[in-house]
């Protein structure tokens, strides 16, 4: 399987983007799949469920898991790490539906980090959305404060796309860094997650068919698309 760098996925979503594909059904699709991994990791709705977003379209994706799981019978809330002003059009569009859901949403921006770790204990599932691929340095701010109470709180965490801290092409380069039980990758695994560290931060990985057509994966690297099963998935590894 091929492994991207930060560098050639940017290259494969903006490909996607300017050959007619919209954020929006794509974050629909990485919200579809949320199901499958919860499914397949034996989480009963009877265990709460607590979605951390940040400002970028992976916020976007994990509110959109939350909506799908509230559907599904869980009891799902979402913390947002930034006012609603901060959110992306197509992240908003998903803030949106959830309170029309009622579903509760809180806003951590200005909470302290022992705030964050009293109110993560709350929880028995937590949702990491909160930065993706583009990160470059180390954290900082509210995600920093948000990622330190996850590591003081340790709950079993699901990531989407890449454990947030972890550098899509060289893995740990800094601290703090979200450990996953899960990551649900999108569209392609990150080449990061092949170095020692990275994996142990990775936990067990899916990657998830976005739907972008195989000439667009060509345009990056040839064959880099992978070979997703019937349901959309590929189950790469288990931790």
């Amino acid at each position: 399987m091929y492994y991207v760098t930060k560098e050639e996925i940017a290259k494969l979503d903006q490909l996607a983007v300017d050959h007619g594909l919209q954020v929006r059904q794509m974050m629909e699709l990485a919200g579809f799949y949320i199901r499958t991994v919860f499914a397949e990791a034996h989480i009963s709705t009877s265990q709460s469920v607590l979605v951390l977003v940040g400002p970028g379209n992976k916020g976007g994706d994990g509110l959109a898991s939350a909506r799908q799981l509230r559907n599904m019978g869980y009891s799902v809330s979402v913390l947002l790490m930034e006012d609603s002003s901060g959110l992306s059009e197509d992240a908003e569009h998903q803030r949106l539906l959830l309170e029309k859901m009622e579903i509760p949403l809180y806003y951590g921006k200005d909470v302290s980090e022992t705030w964050l770790t009293e109110f993560l204990s709350e929880w028995a599932v937590v949702i990491d959305a909160l930065v993706g691929y583009n990160i470059e340095g180390a954290l900082y701010g509210p995600i920093q404060k948000a990622v330190q109470a996850l590591e003081t709180y340790n709950p079993w965490t699901v990531s989407y796309d890449v454990p947030t801290g972890l550098h899509a092409s060289r893995g740990v380069e800094h601290e703090p860094v979200v450990t996953a039980e899960v990551t649900l990758s999108l569209a392609s695994p990150k080449k990061g997650f092949r170095t020692e560290q990275g994996a142990k931060h990775t936990g067990t990985l899916y990657v998830g068919d976005l739907g972008i057509p195989r000439f667009l994966y060509d345009m990056v690297a040839e064959g880099s698309q992978p070979s997703f099963s019937f349901d959309g998935l590929v189950r790469v590894n288990k931790s």
